[in-house]
């Protein structure tokens, strides 16, 4: 029963009556007045008769209102000689606590869901060079969970090292307060890594940290490579255009001088000299003819291809580094073939880069080497298979690089689209 009450405890319960009034009702009883009962009073009553028969001190116990609200109890047994004679209750409203509380939860599990959907690796690392936190996608990338790498350096979970490397930008952007980008190839992820350091400010505008993004740029410096190759390409293909006019003239001379010996009546071996000369001087305008074929600017514009004529081209090109490099041509070019909607110049580029990759690979590995090139007709399919004696390519840069790619041709004589597939190793 009741021995005393405040104004606050019939406002909070919203209680019909004066606390006057309560004294010596029984509390379960002026609970049954509120306006606003607890969820389950059942539930309520039964609570309040087990803390008083356990005659404990309980305390921030939350009760959650019907209408919404949230109350904080407090409990508190009195004795008096040694003897249990009443019960102290305390009754908080802390609905606006418990509310921004929530929210304040809310808002943390959405930065975490957001911190951890970033495909880019985060992580925050101290003025000691410690993890303090760290997305999935850092972790990830290491082969662990966040919670396995936080209080680690981050040097030994990026760059596998018992100190920091030279060239890391978290100490220059804890000393320029700014943030600072690095690029960089790391062995252990087999990737190239755009790092960048942001200074963390405290309140004093000291540097309290770092937020280190790390972004795997792979695809996007053998880009880089490929514009820098393509220029050099283009810059080869001018001076080998110039180089090649310049040969046709003395050429054209030497082939019509040679002819015009053979007309006339000559001892056989001068005969025979006047017709190497001119074999020769053909081949090297047959050569010239290619250089200045694919060393010409092409349109994209696609026409009638003969696929076997620009391996043959392409690997006359070759011929020489095949010679000097002691690589055997074996050539299996399907007579059968149909010739393919493409463009000339571009094939020859693809075949070039092939054939310098294989050639490459052979002599880094043992100084010669065998290059093998099919081409068969599959149905309305043409197909062209390259390869070499060279180690070949593992399975872990298979699936890291771009190895493999599809060449896509038209049959002039078939409508319907098909596939050449070419496996560079």
């Amino acid at each position: 029963r009741v021995e005393f009450t405040n104004s606050a405890f019939c406002r909070i319960f919203s209680i019909p009556l004066n606390p006057e009034e309560l004294v010596g009702v029984d509390c379960c009883q002026a609970a049954k007045q509120s306006k606003y009962l607890f969820k389950d009073p059942e539930v309520f009553t039964a609570r309040i008769d087990e803390i008083a028969a356990n005659g404990e001190p309980v305390y921030f116990e939350l009760l959650e209102m019907i209408d919404g609200r949230f109350l904080e109890r407090d409990y508190v047994p009195v004795f008096a000689t040694g003897n249990l004679v009443s019960h102290l209750w305390v009754y908080r409203d802390v609905t606006r606590r418990v509310k921004a509380e929530k929210e304040i939860e809310n808002a943390a599990r959405q930065w975490r869901t957001t911190f951890d959907s970033i495909s880019d690796m985060i992580a925050i690392v101290d003025n000691g060079w410690k993890i303090t936190r760290a997305n999935k996608a850092f972790a990830g990338a290491f082969g662990k969970k966040p919670v396995e790498i936080i209080g680690k350096h981050c040097y030994e979970i990026v760059h596998n090292m018992d100190q920091p490397p030279t060239d890391c930008p978290h100490p220059q952007a804890m000393q320029q307060c700014k943030p600072v980008t690095l690029e960089f190839f790391e062995p252990s992820l087999h990737m190239n890594i755009e790092a960048t350091a942001s200074p963390i400010l405290s309140e004093s505008g000291q540097t309290a940290g770092a937020v280190l993004v790390l972004r795997n740029v792979t695809e996007r410096a053998a880009m880089q490579k490929q514009l820098v190759f393509k220029d050099r390409l283009a810059t080869i293909g001018e001076l080998v255009s110039g180089v090649a006019h310049e040969l046709n003239n003395p050429l054209t001379g030497v082939i019509g001088f040679s002819d015009f010996l053979l007309e006339r009546d000559l001892p056989e071996e001068a005969r025979q000299e006047a017709k190497l000369v001119s074999r020769e001087a053909r081949r090297a305008a047959a050569i010239v003819k290619n250089l200045l074929t694919f060393a010409r600017e092409q349109p994209g514009e696609k026409t009638a291809v003969s696929v076997n004529d620009v391996i043959n081209r392409t690997l006359e090109l070759r011929s020489y580094a095949h010679k000097t490099k002691r690589i055997e041509v074996r050539k299996h070019l399907a007579e059968d073939l149909p010739p393919v909607i493409g463009n000339n110049a571009h094939l020859h580029q693809v075949f070039s880069n092939i054939f310098l990759n294989a050639e490459q690979v052979m002599w880094e590995n043992h100084r010669q080497g065998t290059l093998e090139v099919c081409t068969e007709r599959d149905g309305n399919m043409a197909r062209i298979r390259v390869s070499d004696d060279g180690p070949g390519v593992d399975d872990k840069t298979m699936k890291s690089s771009s190895t493999r790619f599809l060449l896509r041709v038209k049959s002039v004589r078939e409508p319907a689209w098909s596939s050449a597939y070419a496996t560079a190793s």
